[in-house]
């Protein structure tokens, strides 16, 4: 397989690009392709803390790629049901039936845990990277500690766990669970000291969870709920979405559009509509530091997968990167226009 194809080589994109931001986001541009010939689309990406390497994981590999050279770190031929980096950078847990702990910079596993029967669908880490949380398809949450090895709390669902996410202060895990048919379905917030549970609201099919990087927003899909109150500030009308690193953007995509959005959180403006994927786009992630965005597409055929199908690698199965370059003429421009907005919710 080819390494990568770049549309645009950048020699250090990490220091050449501007944070984005509201007043500069309708600059964004695609900056290059990360492409190898998969068979499927990406379904999941995450950034290192330090913004370096950027882990996308399909139906059928996990790859880390070098965003300094666009390049490969290191591939393996499984997939991932759900993936995190820990806080420090060192180690990505991938799961699926088991917990492998991966060396972020060789991709040497280094560790495995037991997984949740059926399989392990959400991990997080806790901010000080003490804690680990997996949710699973047996309607269990197990927070464990990774100095002493020992289970620290258990939480439990009527129905299997699709999202787990911790909340900045590392006091609050929020999580998702449905199923089918009379399964219960719904979203949770857990006080991680007592084991208290707040009962959010009912739930469809929403598995994507995020915690503003202020703590204040969790983004369900595309949905923004207030911490506090637990009420709707913002419905985006989209199926993922990322907070950038200073709370103030959000961008959003789904898997029957081919562009990705940005918009400002506070207003419910959008400020950008991103276009270069000729796809639909299935996830979208911000790097640590705001100067990059990621994001993933393509269609996902089952029938060529389970044959093996070569010819499944045609199309746009890429992860697309944006940003703006310091040497943009138009990145000091201010921003002109605003493309959509919603209505104000978000309290002022």
């Amino acid at each position: 397989m080819p390494v990568s194809r770049s549309l645009l080589k950048i020699t250090n994109p990490l220091a050449e690009i501007a944070p984005v931001k509201p007043e500069n986001a309708a600059h964004t541009r695609e900056l290059a392709v990360l492409q190898d010939g998969a068979f499927q689309p990406p379904r999941m990406l995450a950034f290192s803390p330090d913004s370096k390497t950027l882990a996308c994981s399909t139906l059928d590999s996990l790859t880390m790629w070098d965003m300094e050279t666009q390049r490969k770190r290191f591939e393996r031929k499984t997939a991932a049901l759900s993936m995190a980096f820990s806080p420090d950078g060192r180690t990505l847990v991938a799961s699926g039936r088991e917990l492998a702990f991966l060396d972020a910079r060789t991709g040497e596993q280094t560790a495995t845990l037991k997984g949740h029967r059926d399989g392990t669908t959400g991990i997080a880490f806790s901010p000080d990277g003490r804690l680990l949380a997996t949710g699973g398809m047996d309607g269990m949450v197990r927070v464990g500690d990774l100095t002493t090895k020992k289970l620290v709390r258990t939480l439990e669902h009527q129905a299997q766990v699709r999202g787990v996410a911790f909340s900045p202060d590392g006091e609050t895990i929020a999580t998702v669970a449905w199923g089918e048919l009379q399964a219960p379905r719904g979203i949770y917030l857990w006080n991680l000291r007592t084991g208290e549970k707040t009962n959010m609201t009912k739930c469809q099919t929403e598995k994507n969870l995020a915690f503003s990087p202020d703590g204040r927003i969790l983004a369900v899909d595309g949905i923004l709920y207030s911490v506090d109150t637990l009420q709707i500030l913002h419905d985006f009308k989209e199926r993922f979405v990322a907070f950038s690193p200073d709370s103030k953007l959000i961008a959003s995509c789904r898997s029957d559009f081919t562009t990705v959005g940005l918009w400002e959180i506070a207003t419910g403006n959008k400020l950008a509509v991103l276009k270069g994927h000729t796809e639909g786009i299935w996830c979208v992630a911000f790097s640590g530091d705001g100067k990059l965005l990621a994001s993933g597409s393509g269609k996902i055929d089952m029938k060529a997968l389970l044959q093996a199908d070569e010819s499944a690698a045609n199309g746009d199965k890429s992860v697309r990167l944006w940003g703006i370059p310091l040497d943009d003429p138009d990145e000091t421009k201010p921003l002109q226009t605003t493309t959509k907005h919603l209505k104000r919710l978000y309290p002022q």
